[in-house]
């Protein structure tokens, strides 16, 4: 970066809670949200005058595949992760012919700290209504366990994938790339799938130059 300016940010806010969405307080979605929304917001928010003002700049927010799907157990993380996307997308489309691109980066599940915590919902008065189902994260983290070993996922594949972003022209940086060796062509599939109707809506709108 030049003296005085500011290329590129990178928000990588990953905080996560699990369990039956339920036990979740006003609080605990206020503190997730905080984090993986509103922090995110303020740093774009400093960032932007400045990128429009040099027309160069490039925003990455590092959200997840649970930011296009919702999966059970970790509704209030999804949720978050649907906030900052929404955050994301329509912004990719505002900027852009400014000179500023936003992207979103979407990693699947990795083996790190966050990976291995699990932070329930603070109201543990609903959990035993729930028992029907309470296996269920077990299986899921069973699923995940297995896929580590099998697929051997790294960490550095998402670092790599900022790198790329980065050095991509100008305007063809795509707006979701997903990096998951896991379910990433579930996500990939559905994203692809969205961005057709999302393109014929957004013409139909009459902002269909915005696409190009």
């Amino acid at each position: 970066a030049k003296e005085g300016t500011i290329d590129v940010l990178v928000n990588n806010a990953g905080f996560s809670r699990n369990g039956v969405a339920e036990s979740f307080t006003t609080a605990d979605v206020q503190e997730i949200f905080d984090i993986n929304v509103i922090a995110p917001w303020r740093l774009m928010k400093l960032v932007l005058p400045f990128m429009r003002k040099q027309s160069e700049g490039l925003i990455i927010n590092i959200t997840s595949g649970f930011g296009t799907v919702s999966f059970p157990f970790a509704t209030m993380y999804s949720a978050s992760k649907f906030g900052l996307e929404g955050i994301s997308e329509g912004l990719h489309y505002e900027v852009r012919p400014l000179g500023v691109d936003v992207a979103i980066l979407q990693p699947g599940a990795f083996p790190t700290e966050m990976s291995q915590k699990f932070n329930p919902g603070s109201d543990a008065s609903v959990n035993d209504a729930y028992q029907a189902i309470a296996d269920y994260p077990n299986k899921m983290g069973a699923a995940i366990g297995k896929a580590f070993e099998t697929l051997n996922p790294n960490p550095q594949d998402v670092a790599d994938a900022v790198v790329d972003l980065i050095n991509l022209p100008k305007g063809q940086r795509p707006i979701r790339t997903n990096v998951d060796p896991f379910t990433g062509q579930y996500i990939k599939a559905a994203n692809d799938a969205v961005q057709v109707e999302y393109d014929k809506a957004l013409t139909a709108f009459g902002m269909g130059d915005l696409l190009k």
